[in-house]
């Protein structure tokens, strides 16, 4: 259920839409809070922004809940 605020997420990103995209990154981890994906979308966000230590606390937030997971480790 939180795959279609993933999906709006990215798009709102995509179109520099930040305050949009942090919205439904949000809803999207409410929704699913054990799913790694939205807290590394979140965190991409919140970099291009600048806002490294958000960047940070979510990069490390999607690590914890996927520690397979590559991408994550990658925005670090």
């Amino acid at each position: 259920a939180s795959y279609p605020h993933y999906g709006l997420a990215g798009v709102f990103a995509s179109q520099g839409k930040a305050d949009e995209a942090i919205a439904e990154y949000r809803s999207a981890i409410e929704l699913d809070p054990k799913a790694s994906y939205p807290h590394y979308g979140l965190a991409g966000v919140f970099a291009s922004q600048g806002k490294a230590d958000e960047a940070i606390a979510e990069y490390r937030s999607a690590i914890e809940l996927d520690p397979k997971a590559s991408y994550p480790h990658y925005g670090l």
